[in-house]
């Protein structure tokens, strides 16, 4: 039996998936707009999407997942891990192709 939830729209669908699935975080992406991230109690933390160049955008959201699940197994907080995907995220989005080394500074 599902129980009636007061929020916004925008996180009903994330928050019923962390709900129905067990799910400890859910990530909703909005491209070049913003990301957020949900748990059992709402939106635990939002970032802007930066403002890059985009040479090519093949490759973001992996690079966003792959960097936030790196940085949670590593230990570092929600917060910490979402701000690296994103940072991530965005400078892939300046490169052409899919793989391409991260600079030391992105790590």
């Amino acid at each position: 039996m599902l129980k009636t939830i007061s929020m916004p729209f925008s996180a009903l669908i994330p928050i019923g998936g962390v709900i129905l699935w067990k799910t400890k975080y859910v990530i909703f992406t909005q491209g070049a707009v913003r990301s957020g991230i949900y748990d059992v109690s709402g939106e635990i933390s939002s970032i802007d999407t930066p403002k890059v160049e985009v040479a090519d955008t093949v490759g973001a959201g992996d690079s966003f997942t792959a960097t936030f699940v790196v940085n949670i197994l590593r230990g570092a907080s929600v917060a910490e891990s979402h701000r690296k995907a994103v940072d991530v995220s965005a400078y892939t989005c300046t490169q052409r192709g899919a793989i391409n080394p991260l600079p030391d500074s992105k790590k």
